[in-house]
């Protein structure tokens, strides 16, 4: 019976998470009412954790219903709500990517969520798209752009920050070899107009005209 079903049972979770996440929101709003940012921000980290149950149950939800290829929409949805953006440039010699958020650190974040939303959205772009493969010995560059409008953002060292997820995800649609002799890896930090994390992978006789290029432009 639909009543005794798993999907009735995540409808019946979706309920718990959101009044948690109520419950957590009113929190917030009480500690900030009261000037008190620490614990503002402490309920704050409590509130995204829910949130990120609220996002997987969401999304777990449609496909216990038992409905057939319902998967194939959740996944069209996730990348339309993301707004990832995946191309060639220079011709098709360099890969490009923008994820519209910085990625979280080392130990403290869950890279789960950005590794799955990244992955669909690769695997879509490549259906639709030819898959070119960069032979030449390449540079990827993890350009990690913080939002001007947040100055008290705290600016995280890099070697602090999960990259290899996304690295071997692009190095399976785009690299013939990334081990170290064949995939230099390059980090920097730039003000922005929003906090994204924008992926580029550029031979390595075009790495100082990338660098130039991005030295002297607002977007590239």
């Amino acid at each position: 019976m639909l009543k005794d079903s798993q999907f009735a049972k995540d409808v019946l979770m979706a309920d718990k998470l959101l009044a948690d996440g109520k419950k957590s929101l009113d929190n917030i709003k009480k500690h900030i009412e009261h000037e008190n940012k620490q614990l503002a921000v402490q309920e704050a980290i409590k509130y995204e954790i829910i949130s990120e149950k609220i996002v997987n149950n969401a999304r777990i939800m449609p496909i216990t219903s038992g409905i057939p290829y319902i998967e194939e929409d959740i996944n069209k949805n996730i990348v339309d709500c993301n707004n990832i953006e995946i191309k060639y440039l220079n011709n098709n010699t360099w890969f490009y990517s923008k994820i519209p958020s910085l990625l979280p650190k080392k130990e403290k974040g869950n890279p789960s969520y950005i590794r799955a939303t990244y992955q669909i959205a690769l695997k879509k772009y490549f259906l639709e798209n030819p898959k070119i493969r960069l032979e030449s010995n390449s540079v990827i560059i993890f350009k990690h752009n913080y939002d001007k409008k947040r100055p008290e953002r705290e600016y995280r060292d890099h070697d602090n920050i999960e990259l290899n997820s996304i690295v071997d995800l692009v190095a399976l649609y785009v690299l013939i070899d990334d081990t170290p002799l064949r995939l230099r890896h390059y980090y920097c930090s730039y003000i922005s107009d929003s906090d994204n994390t924008e992926i580029f992978i550029v031979p390595n006789n075009d790495f100082i005209s990338w660098l130039k290029l991005t030295n002297t432009a607002t977007n590239i």
